[in-house]
């Protein structure tokens, strides 16, 4: 199954990594690791992310290892990554990006 990236989604991944590389060394790559782990779970098992609560047809799977989320909900034609965001971070801060129509990237 394809894997689709809202340009939020992107973007969020970016500054997380940025952030991780200038912790320490490797950390930016150890967080790529991590969120591929995450993205192959999801194509083999789509559904392996619990639902949000009180957001219909949305999901979220944790990272091993860092404490991010990823949020997505499920197609016939994709998986569509809406955010990556912080454990902590409140979801109303990635809701807007739900109002999207097309994905930006896609992923084989």
């Amino acid at each position: 199954m394809k894997i689709a990236f809202r340009g939020g989604a992107e973007q969020d991944i970016a500054a997380i990594a940025e952030f991780y590389a200038a912790a320490g060394p490797g950390l930016g790559a150890q967080f790529f690791e991590e969120l591929d782990k995450s993205l192959s779970l999801l194509r083999r098992q789509r559904y392996a992310g619990a639902t949000v609560p009180g957001q219909t047809g949305f999901r979220q799977l944790l990272l091993n290892r860092f404490p991010y989320r990823l949020i997505y909900r499920v197609t016939s034609e994709a998986i569509i990554v809406i955010a990556v965001c912080h454990q902590r971070q409140h979801p109303r801060l990635w809701w807007n990006r739900v109002q999207e129509q097309a994905p930006i990237y896609m992923a084989a």
